[in-house]
């Protein structure tokens, strides 16, 4: 009877401990990505309206633009890519791509005006088309792509898990010596 009073208490007292790590790290993990993701749509809103205020696409007054996307790149730890409207990539942050097409999916439902938000797991990379479009929304003169990294995310996550490790090995300790106990009152 003690012997399964023990397990009872221990199964009833640790089990939580275990669903909300898995429970908070997703929750963190999430909310994370979602800020970064807001993030980088909101840079992206500025970079579009500093393409359109420059005249960026005839070839004017490109460098300070340029100067801006490495330098946002290298912050989000990502890429960026301006393409215009004749899907012709104008600039690609890595400097490999400049001047290829591009007609990848994303690429084509930005074009018709549309944002497009995605999280590729496998990746782990947040990607974003953005239309660059006149101030009307009447014309979309291009499109900004954006791959951001989400290894600084994961680690954090990693880190605040180990954390939780520790923390739960001491409560798991604490809830079997109670459990045996008070198995034995």
């Amino acid at each position: 009877m003690r012997l399964w009073l023990v397990v009872a208490l221990i199964g009833v007292t640790i089990s939580p401990l275990f669903i909300m790590r898995l429970v908070a790290l997703d929750n963190i993990e999430a909310q994370l990505r979602t800020r970064r993701m807001n993030a980088l749509s909101n840079y992206a809103i500025i970079l579009s309206n500093q393409i359109i205020r420059t005249s960026y696409f005839k070839g004017d007054n490109r460098e300070p633009v340029h100067a801006d996307m490495s330098q946002s790149a290298s912050l989000y730890n990502g890429r960026i890519l301006i393409i215009d409207k004749n899907y012709t990539i104008v600039k690609d942050t890595y400097g490999t791509l400049d001047g290829m097409t591009s007609i990848s999916q994303e690429t084509i439902e930005a074009m018709g005006g549309n944002s497009i938000r995605n999280y590729n797991k496998d990746d782990g990379m947040l990607e974003m088309a953005v239309p660059i479009a006149t101030e009307d929304k009447s014309d979309v003169l291009g499109v900004i792509l954006f791959y951001a990294s989400t290894s600084d995310i994961i680690k954090t996550c990693d880190s605040i898990g180990r954390s939780y490790n520790g923390i739960t090995t001491a409560l798991v300790g604490l809830c079997i010596l109670l459990s045996v106990v008070i198995a034995n009152i």
